[in-house]
């Protein structure tokens, strides 16, 4: 896994705080909301980060 930050636009995102993710901790949840409100490229970069 990478430890940086995904490149994903805030879209998938406007009900948390987008600045305090932690992308680690919180995996799950960052894929299924990026799958579910996130644009195709949001989908692509989170395939590669994960």
């Amino acid at each position: 896994m990478n430890h940086s930050k995904p490149d994903v636009s805030r879209k998938a995102f406007r009900d948390v705080d987008f600045d305090n993710i932690d992308y680690q901790k919180n995996a799950d949840d960052v894929i299924v909301k990026v799958f579910e409100w996130g644009t195709l490229n949001d989908i692509k970069n989170i395939l590669r980060f994960y």
